[in-house]
């Protein structure tokens, strides 16, 4: 008996390794296609965003969300590790370093020290076809003492709206553009303006304004809607490409500000901050914010599409994003300093 027991315990012990590399063997090239037929979409995902590839709806739609393909890439380097598929990880993994990369800094406040010169502060919001609250629009204005709103989707009842709800009292200069449905835009201004034409001719009305401070300088306002790019990417494109170029005199910096149907990620937004305008919410911290859709909609997950961008002698100081009931994008609210 005492010899028969070790033999016995080896025809065991082999009968069970077979047995487990039976079952491992079917499953291996199963774990290994299925784990690549995600690895493969998420790689081209991770190229197009890097690359700012937005041709057509279906790139820009994924270009859009390219902050959301850093955790999607963190969780598939998990479970390849956990699989043992090192090839397939490492593809991964060097692909969500390269977008972490590409965001991160939207994250990190790069805001200057306080500097002398005249404050100003533009919000802008998107009315929702006019179906906002125009009455917490103007509440806003009152309490963060906005001294330039810009408009999207002005329709000519919620312009009335907002006069009824005491806008006029607060921002009484303006070139408001209203249209029926989301064509309409709008900015008003604390101190007097002068209506300029440097934005070219739009789907949307994209109005354009130089405002005299009350300091030594001015600022020019750009009010931005472009179409959207799932509709006529061609359009989106042309029209965010046609805006204008940065300021060069930094006695009048210029603002661009609004609903841009884009992120930083997308190629027109990337040539204009390569131009030299400066994304407010990026300065500060929060260029990960999520300014569309709103608070109340879980899907599609929020991305920021409202943007200020900023050029010329104009220093950011604040950002903030306030929701705004019956919109479909939240406010956001820019603090600038103009050159002393």
């Amino acid at each position: 008996m005492s010899r028969s027991a070790p033999i016995e315990l080896d025809v065991e012990r082999t009968r069970g390794d077979d047995e487990r590399e039976g079952r491992r063997a079917p499953r291996g090239p199963i774990v290994t296609v299925l784990l690549l037929s995600v690895a493969v979409p998420f790689l081209g995902w991770a190229t197009v965003s890097l690359v700012g590839y937005d041709r057509d709806p279906y790139t820009a739609a994924l270009v859009a969300l390219t902050q959301y393909a850093v955790p999607v890439g963190g969780a598939l380097v998990l479970v390849g590790l956990l699989l043992h598929r090192w090839l397939t990880t490492l593809l991964v993994l060097l692909a969500t370093i390269g977008l972490a990369l590409h965001v991160a800094p939207r994250a990190v406040p790069n805001t200057s020290a306080p500097v002398q010169g005249t404050p100003v502060k533009v919000m802008s919001i998107n009315l929702y076809f006019g179906g906002a609250d125009v009455r917490r629009v103007v509440e806003l204005v009152r309490a963060e003492q906005v001294d330039a709103l810009v408009l999207q989707e002005l329709t000519p009842e919620s312009a009335e709206a907002l006069d009824r709800a005491g806008l006029t009292e607060l921002l009484p200069h303006r070139v408001f553009e209203p249209r029926p449905g989301a064509a309409g835009s709008g900015i008003a201004s604390r101190w007097p303006l002068r209506e300029l034409s440097i934005a070219p001719p739009s789907t949307m009305q994209q109005p354009s304004a130089l405002i005299d401070s009350p300091g030594p300088g001015e600022l020019e306002v750009v009010g931005v809607h472009p179409v959207i790019p799932v509709g006529d990417t061609a359009t989106w494109q042309d029209e965010l490409r046609a805006l204008p170029e940065p300021a060069r005199d930094a006695a009048t910096p210029r603002v661009l500000a609004g609903d841009f149907n884009a992120t930083l990620d997308h190629s027109p937004m990337r040539r204009l901050l390569g131009q030299g305008y400066e994304d407010a919410a990026a300065t500060t911290g929060d260029g990960l914010q999520g300014t569309w859709p709103g608070a109340d909609v879980r899907i599609p997950p929020p991305m920021t599409i409202d943007h200020v961008l900023v050029s010329g002698g104009a220093t950011v100081q604040g950002y903030q994003r306030f929701d705004v009931a019956g919109g479909d994008h939240r406010a956001i609210l820019t603090h600038l300093t103009l050159p002393a």
